[in-house]
């Protein structure tokens, strides 16, 4: 299974690859599958990292913005972010395909795409006190949507919360270490 949902490390394109996910060159395959998703068309299974949470609940996770592609219009606010952008989240209870949605948002307020499902749990805590959230790396026009934006999320949540404790997606969620 983890072969298919890996790009081959031998690749010329691998290293652009990885650094493109935000994670460093020494990277291992784990954390690539955690921060890509391994995801397949057609599929319903997708791997993500959990989110590290200390005792005293801090939160520093990095992740992936999903749905890019479904915003019309969204494309001049992809262009304009720099690694290290401020951005923030919003709640979305009017979602047709989902009541807890969060959209993700440059600082102007333009949106750019969603949390996706996996992290909503945590996110919901999170964004209830203060948090900071950064444009971690934002890849180019050239990078499929899927690929175009790594943010950074952190704050705190209350110390024992576990970041996977309720189920917020009708897909399978496979955590892996982060």
């Amino acid at each position: 299974m983890l072969p298919e949902r890996l790009m081959d490390s031998r690749r010329p394109d691998y290293a652009a690859y990885v650094a493109a996910l935000g994670l460093p060159a020494y990277a291992t395959e784990l954390n690539v599958l955690s921060r890509a998703g391994g995801r397949r068309k057609g599929d319903t299974l997708e791997v993500v990292a959990e989110p590290d949470v200390t005792a005293a609940g801090a939160v520093d996770h990095s992740f992936l913005v999903r749905g890019i592609g479904h915003l019309e219009g969204n494309q001049p606010a992809l262009h304009s972010l720099t690694n290290g952008a401020s951005m923030f989240i919003t709640a979305q209870p009017d979602n047709a395909v989902n009541p807890n949605a969060l959209r993700v948002c440059t600082s102007g307020g333009s949106p750019v795409g969603w949390v996706p499902d996996a992290l909503l749990h945590i996110t919901h805590e999170v964004i209830e006190n203060a948090y900071q959230l950064t444009a971690a790396r934002a890849n180019g026009p050239d990078w499929p949507n899927h690929m175009r934006l790594v943010v950074r999320l952190r704050g705190h949540v209350p110390p024992g919360f576990e970041p996977f404790g309720e189920v917020m997606s009708h897909q399978q969620t496979v955590a892996a270490p982060g």
